[in-house]
């Protein structure tokens, strides 16, 4: 499996940070394109729901569930990919 090694918080220049979802229950995550945007759903078990959403057309290259430590280092779960 692989293992990532996350940058700290302070070399991160654009970091935000979302008050009030700390201890929330996700329930699903989903992505989707809606006229030329990108938007990333996180629904949670009490109803409310994050959505991001992303000007332009990225394209998701990797998407990976991982099991993070309290040493830094993440490990691989699951890795998504779009079959073709």
């Amino acid at each position: 499996m692989k293992t990532h090694k996350p940058r700290r918080k302070q070399e991160i220049t654009d970091h935000v940070s979302y008050k009030g979802l700390a201890g929330k229950v996700v329930k699903c995550a989903d992505s989707f394109v809606e006229d030329g945007q990108v938007h990333f759903a996180i629904r949670f078990a009490d109803g409310t729901e994050l959505v991001l959403v992303v000007a332009g057309q990225p394209k998701i290259v990797n998407a990976e569930l991982l099991r993070w430590s309290t040493d830094g280092d993440s490990t691989v779960v699951r890795s998504y990919t779009k079959k073709k």
